[in-house]
């Protein structure tokens, strides 16, 4: 049980790379966390139907911002496939 606990703790650690959520992510959790604090507030006798369509309105934003990450990454795609860099290697 010793050896086993050596061969596990006793060497030294290696250094781990903290995973970073990408900035898509964070920015459309942030959205969907600003309309949920917003369609949250009570409604009243001007917005009968309170802030919900706040959180409707975010998720179109979300979907034309993801679309649009889309649209960039097909036109690189195409622009790689039509004219594709030189793959430096042994030869």
């Amino acid at each position: 049980m010793v050896i086993e606990w050596l061969a596990r703790y006793g060497r030294q650690p290696r250094p781990r790379r903290r995973r970073r959520p990408h900035a898509h992510r964070r920015g459309g959790r942030r959205l969907a966390l600003f309309a949920i604090w917003i369609a949250a507030r009570a409604r009243h006798a001007e917005k009968t139907f309170g802030y919900y369509r706040v959180e409707i309105l975010a998720t179109v934003v979300n979907a034309l911002l993801l679309l649009g990450v889309a649209v960039v990454i097909l036109i690189e795609a195409y622009q790689r496939v039509l004219a594709p860099r030189e793959v430096l290697g042994r030869r």
